[in-house]
């Protein structure tokens, strides 16, 4: 699992630990009712060896601002500009995501980082990170049509999860030279709008904004 976020633009790299992976939604199993959690006495300690090749700019935790950052010492005596420790102690267990910022020169560009371990000499470890600079080709002009089953086993719950997905899907699409309409069927069907329209915040709200009965099979704004 991926958990660094690179923003080369802004020359940020950040760091998430997530509260919880695979996050349950919805009514919890009998199963797991019982299931053991953090105990209330759990201290949490958090230590990130940052080393940069570029000049470290600044080092943030705009989830928990009790985030100190200690300086590394090189063997001149002087702070390094490329090397911090970011440590974090909590009396308490971890109750929200931990986010890290780093902002630091040179993000931009391909890196590589030359590892040695004193128990294993003649060996060193690599960590190339390329970053790629290239013109992609633009995006022809594309269509989305969206198809929405509005039938009797759609009734419940199932019909609005079908439209909170349509709703997220909606805020995915390219934002250049796209069309989208919705479709739904039951015993007939029927469509958002005569033609498919282009693709802007006006259509992207209008779309959003609808709901679904599927007793009725027709739109309600």
């Amino acid at each position: 699992m991926d958990l660094m976020n690179y923003d080369f633009l802004s020359n940020k790299v950040q760091l998430l630990l997530p509260l919880a992976l695979g996050q349950r939604y919805g009514v919890l199993p009998e199963q797991l009712e019982d299931a053991k959690g953090h105990l209330g006495r759990v201290k949490l300690k958090i230590t990130v060896e940052i080393q940069m090749s570029g000049q470290i700019l600044s080092v943030a935790s705009p989830s928990h601002e009790s985030l100190f950052v200690e300086e590394y010492m090189t063997h001149y005596g002087r702070p390094s500009r490329r090397r911090v420790t970011a440590k974090l102690r909590s009396k308490t267990f971890l109750d929200r995501d931990f986010e890290l910022v780093i902002q630091a020169d040179e993000l931009e560009r391909s890196r590589c980082f030359v590892e040695k371990d004193p128990r294993l000499p003649g060996k060193i470890a690599l960590q190339l990170m390329l970053i790629p600079h290239f013109d992609l080709p633009p995006i022809p002009e594309q269509e989305y049509l969206f198809l929405i089953d509005r039938s009797g086993s759609m009734s419940g719950g199932r019909i609005q999860m079908a439209q909170q997905c349509v709703s997220l899907l909606l805020r995915c699409l390219p934002s250049q030279d796209t069309l989208f309409n919705i479709f739904d069927f039951a015993n007939s069907h029927e469509q958002l709008w005569p033609q498919s329209r282009t693709y802007d915040d006006r259509s992207v709200e209008e779309a959003v904004g609808l709901s679904l009965d599927s007793s009725t099979r027709r739109y309600l704004y």
